[in-house]
């Protein structure tokens, strides 16, 4: 079974947020190869033909991942400063 082939099986009993994750992805790796810009607004989820920007993209994906009040405060309030330490066990920077 090719990569394609695999691909589209998954894609059949996929969720529809994460069949538009996917899209935006796959339009963002187009465009970039490409140098274009996407102006089907149909392809994504923005409305107003600007091009589709990785940000976006993972600020839409973050927004269909809904997260309890637990685990908003179960979040470091210091990871931007010590985003090292969270991410490769460095030390923490002092307050």
């Amino acid at each position: 079974m090719t990569t394609k082939e695999r691909l589209i099986q998954e894609l059949e009993h996929a969720p529809e947020e994460l069949l538009e994750a996917v899209l935006n992805f796959v339009m963002t790796k187009k465009e970039t190869s490409q140098g274009t810009t996407v102006s089907d607004s149909s392809a994504t989820p923005q409305q107003n033909n600007e091009p589709i920007n990785g940000i976006q993209a993972l600020l839409d994906l973050l927004d269909s991942m809904p997260l309890s009040p637990e685990d908003i405060a179960s979040l470091p309030h210091d990871g931007a400063e010590n985003h090292d330490h969270y991410l490769y066990g460095a030390p923490k920077k002092s307050a």
